[in-house]
């Protein structure tokens, strides 16, 4: 019965930190689209991944399931039952990052209106495309993702219109995966287990999660851990150093989980007990007295024992790092490439060879496990030079350079950048960013100075900021996936996950030094920067900037050589373009087509349209000389048609029997701002004082060039002007000539047109708002809204609202405000949520399920279920068998006062009790009956006064439906806030001395009390502690009463007299303070 009238209502949760998406574009048939007809490839993605998935709809048609719709067949359609609203899901079967695009085949042509959401748990929900506002009728919608989606398992389309208002139809709901994804997106999380260990938790968006878990939620895919010999100051391993306490059995719990992620392992040995970096590479202790040739095996031996341990465990690493930071060599001083006790570079590369052995040896033939070489200061190329020229020349054979590379460090990134173009070329090897950080904020999350702050941030030029964090990271990554040949792999963040955790300190009872370059806040809450690596997924050309030139009738376009390529990071480059020929019959005559280019190494076809136009009134001369000004000897020019004429019957004819001076102008107005050329065809005879083209009027400095003097009577020549920047909206094109009567010359085909056209923009869909006010106040709805274009831009538009009637956010729930996109017939949307802030019900919405909630009795019949008053979930008790049940909460250490309690509620009715209650208040249990006839409005349940003295309170629903099943009903929106301390404020309070005293004072009824009866007003008039005598007053107080008392004493003037004044609900002799309505006053 229940599921009969559920009204399903769709919940969207939205992450804050947005990235834009590109909209299907619609072109005409034109070449472009004729090379995609052939078979080449326009975007760079894999195959359908949704294809026979598990799939899931919140309706369908007998004859139309929803695995109808990911069969890979599309004659066959999933429908849904209805015109309604309706849902498809997908669940992917795995996290998936890099997915690049979704394709619709809707079952018909006309506008269908949707949403596309994913997430990574089927809990909480992101909006990747929305189209609620579509107006393209194309059958298949095409939506692309800039930058790559990651972190997704299920994805879901919400149709919220249709064409025809007809029931919600899909031939075929595609999914693609981009083809590759080997870019590093690396983070060094080797604190993880001793943060854990000493209780710090990591959250997104409040939940509590695995740090791991929540990282490959934002596309990192590769873990880094180092390693330590022994970390301990005892051999009994009972006082760990710290720092992580890195050995390689703690490593391996934090290895394992990676791998069961599906994420890819980086081990990083530093060959000591602590720390290893360019100022200090101490020999472990069990070492500390090995000869050469012992350290030498040493080395092999601990790196292949444990390799081997990690292969046995399934957590075998995919790349490792033989020393940490070697810029001086390592094992000091065997190992170390100076000074006077140094081994140098012979012992050095004997060294790393050893335990590159150890690698080899352990992973087996079978496995190809990558070997880096790290070195810091990655922008110092004349130590990567000189460390890797000593090491190539001594056989180290090695496959990736690693570099630390921190800004506030490290120099400028054009010097990383040059350093790697460099080495990666010199040496044939592949190289990644090994370390990087930024911070996010200058403040201290615990009591020790971290490393980065004032000094750091103005020497790298990024004030700390979440923002710039990712901003930094990106440039980074960026420079790296420009290694030329693709050497470039990508980058690992050093230590994103260290929050200020006591007991996880740099070393044993020291603190954290780096708590505001993590990537979590301090209480361990994702940053939105970490969203940065969804945007490093392989960087490939996705997109054009728009290319649109101008040329003129007759006039081949002049399209550039470079373009502007948007790449799947988000970024853009320059890119050299050749573009396919043009046949001379395109540009003919005025109008638009498009041209196909290529770009070397890019499936993605660039498209420039080219646009046909003279903005010059009669530019042949063919109508005279209408729409041009003369001046002068009028009589020296004329249009005729004796030869030579360049094309069409007429030229401009100019010639004079004596000296003359004539001015032929055109001034052309209504021009947009941008570029414009000027060209015109000339021939002439004889010499001329003056001969002179002029531009002038557009805003700039006057352009004057000669009339050019042509090689014949007959040999058109021509004359042309580019980049004329019109700033004015007019020009003045101007031929002034002073000659004799021996100059003759004829002009024709005068052209002036824009060289930089604007792109005719469509706006596809409109911004949906979401907006929340507290209960009474009216929301405030922006003038603006962003609307998004057919060219994949934005702006902002302006917008019209309708009222909103005050009934909409007079209580807690959800509602949507329409307006109108000014100067289109486009909708804008805004979803407005009215939230309570006093109310201290947890998950009252029920959202987040029971959570909070405590049930008792039948239990089977009590659930969550989608629909709700506001939001998409709400609680019902319902079962087809007999049941009893109660489901409550209990509020604890609350302030004792005057509360209400409201909720939204329906139910059908036929049980033997069905109520809300409150109780363990202080007072007796309240209960209201729920609805019990079924409409399609929620009711809104209220009980007032309820006077808390307890300290807590206990409201659930129960119901009772032991005698039938069948029966049901519904709660939303639970509110339990407080209103007054008391039911009565007192105030304005005198006391006048005039034969006696007089006291007044005004009382009020507290908002939101509905206090019913007549009440007391006392007045108790004391002079010292003695009382003297009682005036007590009777009135039903609605709103707000004013109140006297008059009190006959002589000696009135005596300042020990004192009137306190009380409230009750009827006359009491005690007067105590707890009794009374209002807090007692005192008049002195």
């Amino acid at each position: 019965m229940k599921r009969v009238f559920a009204i399903f209502i769709l919940l969207i949760f939205v992450i804050s930190f947005a990235f834009p998406l590109l909209s299907t574009k619609v072109f005409a048939q034109n070449s472009a689209q004729v090379k995609k007809q052939i078979g080449i490839k326009v975007d760079p993605i894999g195959p359908n991944i949704a294809v026979g998935k598990n799939i899931f709809s919140d309706s369908e048609a007998t004859t139309n399931p929803a695995t109808l719709a990911n069969d890979g067949d599309e004659t066959t359609f999933w429908s849904a039952q209805d015109a309604g609203i309706h849902w498809l899901k997908i669940d992917l079967g795995d996290v998936y990052a890099n997915l690049f695009a979704t394709e619709i085949v809707f079952n018909g042509n006309g506008s269908y209106q949707y949403k596309i959401e994913y997430s990574i748990d089927d809990n909480r929900w992101t909006v990747l495309v929305d189209k609620s506002n579509n107006i393209d009728t194309s059958q298949t919608q095409y939506d692309k993702f800039i930058p790559p989606a990651s972190g997704i398992r299920y994805i879901r389309v919400t149709i919220t219109s249709t064409p025809n208002n007809q029931p919600a139809s899909i031939k075929e709901f595609k999914v693609y995966k981009m083809v590759d994804d080997t870019f590093i997106k690396g983070a060094d999380v080797s604190m993880l287990k001793q943060i854990e260990d000493c209780g710090g938790k990591f959250y997104l968006n409040g939940v509590q999660m695995d740090a791991l878990e929540i990282l490959k939620y934002f596309g990192v895919n590769w873990i880094r851990l180092r390693i330590w010999n022994h970390p301990y100051y005892t051999e009994d391993k009972s006082q760990p150093m710290g720092g992580g306490n890195c050995d390689a059995e703690n490593m391996l719990v934090i290895a394992k989980r990676a791998k069961g992620l599906g994420m890819k392992l980086l081990l990083d040995f530093h060959y000591s007990d602590f720390w290893a970096d360019p100022g200090k590479q101490d020999k472990p202790r069990a070492w500390a007295n090995l000869s050469f040739d012992q350290l030498k095996q040493a080395v092999y031996q601990y790196t292949y024992d444990v390799i081997k341990m990690y292969k046995d465990q399934g957590a075998l690493p995919d790349m490792v790092q033989v020393g940490n930071e070697v810029n001086g060599g390592m094992l000091w001083p065997d190992g170390k490439t100076w000074g006077e006790d140094a081994g140098g570079y012979d012992n050095f590369a004997e060294l790393l060879k050893a335990g590159i052995r150890g690698v080899r040896d352990a992973a087996g033939p079978d496995n190809q496990v990558k070997i880096m070489i790290h070195l810091a200061n990655g922008g110092d190329n004349e130590l990567y030079r000189r460390v890797f020229d000593n090491l190539t020349q001594r056989g180290v054979e090695f496959d990736v350079i690693g570099l630390s590379y921190y800004p506030y460090w490290h120099g400028k990134l054009s010097d990383l950048i040059y350093n790697m173009n460099d080495i990666s070329k010199r040496y044939n090897k592949e190289v990644v960013i090994a370390e990087t950080a930024y911070a996010y904020t200058l403040e201290n999350g615990d009591g020790l100075n971290n490393i980065f702050g004032t000094r750091e941030a103005a020497t790298a030029g990024y004030e700390p900021s979440v923002q710039n964090q990712a901003l930094v990271i990106r440039n980074i990554a960026n420079a790296v996936a420009q290694v030329p040949g693709g050497k470039g792999l990508g980058i690992f963040y050093w230590e994103p996950d260290w929050i200020p955790v006591e007991g996880a300190g740099w070393k044993t009872g020291e603190g954290n030094g780096w708590d505001n370059q993590a990537m979590f806040d301090f209480n361990g809450n994702a940053l939105d920067s970490l969203y940065v690596f969804k945007m490093l997924n392989n960087i490939m050309i996705v997109d054009y900037k728009p290319v649109v030139v101008g040329t003129a009738p007759g006039e081949m376009p002049k399209l550039p050589v470079k373009i502007t390529a948007v790449l799947s990071n988000g970024l853009t480059k320059e890119v050299d373009v050749t573009w396919d020929s043009i046949d001379p019959s395109e540009y003919a005559q005025t109008g638009s087509f498009e041209v196909c280019g290529h770009v070397e190494g890019s499936e993605v076809t660039p498209v420039a349209k080219v646009k046909v136009a003279n903005l010059i009134q009669n530019s042949g001369f063919e109508d005279d000389l209408n729409g041009w000004n003369v001046e002068g000897q009028t009589g020296a020019a004329n249009a005729n048609s004796s030869a030579p004429v360049r094309s069409g019957n007429k030229k401009l004819n100019i010639w004079y029997g004596s000296p003359y001076n004539l001015v032929i102008s055109q001034t052309i107005t209504g021009l947009g701002q941008g570029k414009y050329t000027f060209k015109a065809w000339f021939v002439n005879t004889g010499s001329a004082q003056k001969r002179d083209i002029v531009i002038k009027d557009y805003g700039g400095q006057e352009i004057k060039i000669q009339i050019p003097q042509s090689a014949a009577w007959d040999a058109w020549t021509p004359a042309e002007i580019n980049d004329i920047n019109v700033t004015t909206g007019k020009c003045t094109i101007s031929f002034e000539i002073a000659a004799d009567s021996g100059f003759w010359c004829a002009i024709d085909d005068v052209l002036f047109y824009r060289q930089d056209p604007d792109i005719e923009k469509n706006i596809v869909s409109v911004q949906r708002l979401d907006i929340t006010t507290e209960v009474g106040q009216k929301p405030q709805l922006p003038p603006t809204v962003m609307v998004v274009y057919d060219d994949d831009t934005s702006s902002e538009a302006n917008v019209t609202w309708e009222a909103i009637d005050e009934s909409k956010y007079s209580a807690i729930g959800e509602f949507t405000v329409t307006g109108v996109v000014e100067g289109t017939t486009l909708k804008a949307y805004a979803k407005v949520k009215v939230i309570n802030s006093k109310n201290l019900v947890k998950n009252y919405s029920f959202e987040e399920g029971l959570k909070y909630w405590i049930s008792e009795g039948n239990t089977n019949a009590v659930k969550t279920e989608s629909g709700g008053h506001s939001g998409g979930t709400q609680l019902t008790h319902w079962s087809d068998k007999p049941y009893k049940a109660v489901t409550y909460q209990t509020i604890e250490n609350i302030p004792n006062g005057i509360y209400i309690f409201r909720a939204f509620a329906n139910g059908g009715g036929g049980q033997n009790a069905n109520y809300l209650f409150v109780k363990d208040y202080g007072g007796e249990e309240l209960r209201i009956n729920m609805p019990t006839k079924w409409v399609a409005e929620w009711h809104k349940m209220v009980i007032a006064n309820i006077k808390v003295t307890t300290g807590r309170v206990t409201i659930g629903l129960y119901s009772d439906s032991e005698n039938a099943g069948g029966t049901w009903c519904n709660l939303d929106d639970v509110e339990f806030f407080k209103v007054a301390d008391r039911e009565f404020e007192i105030s304005n309070a005198s006391l006048q001395k005039d034969k006696g005293l007089i006291a007044s004072v005004t009382v009020k009824q507290s908002e939101g009390i509905q206090h019913d009866g007549k009440e007391v007003v006392v007045f108790e008039l004391l002079k010292g502690t003695t009382p003297i005598s009682i005036v007590a007053v009777e009135k039903d107080i609605v709103g707000v009463e004013d109140f006297k008392a008059y009190f006959n004493v002589n000696d009135y003037l005596s300042t020990d007299y004192r009137v306190k004044v009380f409230v009750f609900d009827k006359f009491d002799t005690s007067l105590t303070t707890p009794n009374s309505l209002a807090e007692p006053i005192e008049l002195r």
